[in-house]
């Protein structure tokens, strides 16, 4: 995926960050999750088609709700089951982390927004947890463009591996083809 802040980066930025060893990818681990924040904020063909991949391979997709998502931001959809959180971390104050260890989830994928609030929360404290992170980055929403490419690229570098849908569907039907 070309990333959408590399502009922003010059060439002295690109060798400063390479010797600090950030953005180093960490991978999709084999027992992941698909985390749909505040799902009725995105639509169209790149969810649909994450959705279908992940039921296809198998892996559990949750939506979970919060208030920074607003009405419009709540989804229920029979792909997945709905997880209600108060706090902009999904993983805070909810059931969901719990439900996380005790499946043995090492990897959760996310997309949805806003990102500001609900993906950076979530994205931190899953890390902070010792799971790996791909974040969906065309799925990821806010209502700022460019505080959500900054977002997206501070993630990248630190925490999570930023993906395109493209290449998430790859690697969910990559693993569908090996684990029938």
């Amino acid at each position: 995926m070309t990333s959408a802040w590399a502009h922003l980066l010059s060439d002295a930025d690109r060798r400063r960050l390479d010797r600090a060893g950030f953005a180093r990818r960490a991978g999709i681990g084999p027992r992941s999750l698909v985390l749909i924040l505040n799902g009725g904020l995105i639509a169209g063909a790149p969810l649909e088609g994450l959705l279908a991949a992940a039921a296809l391979a198998g892996v559990e997709i949750v939506f979970a709700n919060s208030p920074w998502g607003g009405e419009s931001g709540r989804a229920s959809r029979p792909e997945g089951r709905v997880v209600e959180h108060r706090f902009p971390s999904a993983l805070f104050g909810s059931v969901l982390l719990a439900e996380l260890s005790a499946a043995g989830v090492d990897s959760l994928i996310v997309a949805g927004g806003p990102m500001a609030t609900a993906v950076r929360a979530t994205v931190v404290e899953a890390v902070s947890y010792n799971l790996r992170v791909a974040v969906v980055g065309d799925l990821v929403i806010d209502d700022d463009h460019d505080a959500r490419v900054v977002g997206l690229f501070d993630l990248d570098r630190q925490y999570a591996d930023v993906m395109s849908s493209q290449d998430v569907i790859a690697w969910l039907q990559q693993r569908s083809e090996e684990c029938p």
